[in-house]
């Protein structure tokens, strides 16, 4: 798909559910146009409360030169430095389900570590609060 030329009244549809490729294609398919329209695959992480707080953070699928106009929409949602171009349109979805991936996984080790920690006698909560220690610790060395 080429690049309208100027004359030519551009939109752009910014879902900001779970909107895989083949969705956006689908959606693509079925307006009229279609040359003239563009797909922004944008997922985000936060919740209600990222979003109350302006905190959201955003994964974006969509082509680089179109990228630009979804983060002037975008930086009124979240900060620019929680704001990221994953690729185009679907990667933004993925990004997303792979990083809820991770989240899910820490926190399943999380929960097994201190399982372990009181099956082998300690006691939960000082354990608990060299985890946390620990936790801080490893977080400002990766930064």
């Amino acid at each position: 798909m080429t690049e309208p030329t100027p004359t030519h009244t551009t939109y752009g549809f910014i879902g900001l559910g779970q909107m895989g490729h083949g969705m956006a294609k689908n959606l693509r398919a079925k307006i009229p146009n279609s040359d003239t329209l563009y797909i922004y695959d944008v997922n985000s992480e936060g919740g209600s409360m990222g979003s109350e707080k302006g905190t959201l953070s955003f994964m974006v699928g969509c082509r680089t030169s179109l990228y630009a106009r979804t983060l002037s929409i975008l930086r009124n949602m979240g900060k620019e430095s929680s704001i990221f171009h994953s690729g185009a349109a679907g990667t933004g979805l993925k990004t997303k389900l792979l990083n809820n991936y991770l989240s899910s996984i820490t926190t399943i080790a999380t929960a097994e570590t201190i399982n372990m920690g009181i099956r082998a006698g300690l006691d939960p909560y000082k354990f608990n609060e060299v985890l946390n220690a620990s936790s801080d610790e490893l977080q400002h060395e990766s930064q």
